[in-house]
């Protein structure tokens, strides 16, 4: 099995998805299938960080959130191939902090539109979040959740990351910003249909047999999966 050559970096949030790359989920990605349980893990794990932060003086150091892999074809397309449901939650996370930060810390929303949302050759933002689903023709569409669990992250947003002064002193806002994931990116030399086909096979071969992280893929999703690809 061979797959494309790979670096792995430690990169926060709001300097790895700062460019103007769409990111896509491939075609043969299931949709955001975490729970409540999952988002409420989540939320813990941010909260439990920020505390031991707060009492080392360390808000502003980053925090090691988890793992994501991408594949990219001549650095102009990026394909996310683990951590989907991860990233979007954080995403939306972000698109919800946004609105709440204060007015002195206004310079502070550009960082977070430039990391969540779409980017012109301007630099200007059209607030459509940028990780998008690729369909089998080619179509990316939004990434698309279930209401009540969309509703869910807002509520837990408000409810548990803005209060008291930690909001207002920005340090919940540097917390997150600096949150960040162990990247690794397999970087193809070709945009060749066939090429990108047989890449995205090997590599999905891969992730079945030995990916263990998150909710795993059972039986019936792998063959589908790896049919799409034929």
């Amino acid at each position: 099995m061979t797959l494309p050559a790979s670096n792995i970096s430690q990169t926060t949030i709001a300097y790895l998805f700062s460019g103007r790359e769409t990111i896509t989920l491939p075609f043969y990605q299931r949709g955001y299938s975490w729970e409540i349980k999952q988002i409420d893990e989540l939320f813990a794990d941010i909260l439990l960080g920020f505390k031991e932060a707060k009492e080392d003086n360390t808000v502003e150091d980053g925090y090691l959130l988890g793992n994501i892999v991408l594949l990219t074809f001549d650095r102009k397309e990026n394909f996310l191939l683990d951590g989907q449901q991860r990233l979007t939650t954080m995403f939306l996370i972000l698109e919800e902090l946004k609105k709440h930060i204060p007015e002195k810390y206004a310079g502070l929303q550009s960082i977070i539109n430039s990391a969540i949302y779409e980017v012109d050759s301007y630099g200007n933002t059209n607030e459509q979040i940028k990780i998008k689903r690729e369909t089998k023709s080619g179509e990316l569409l939004d990434f698309g959740m279930q209401r009540k669990l969309h509703d869910y992250i807002i509520n837990k947003v408000r409810n548990e990351l803005l209060y008291d002064e930690m909001f207002e002193e920005n340090e919940m806002i540097d917390f997150l910003l600096n949150i960040s994931f162990m990247t690794q990116k397999y970087v193809g030399h070709s945009t060749d249909t066939d090429y990108k086909n047989k890449t995205f096979k090997n590599i999905l071969k891969y992730f079945v047999k030995f990916n263990t992280r998150g909710k795993a893929f059972d039986e019936t999703e792998m063959t589908e999966a790896i049919a799409l690809l034929s």
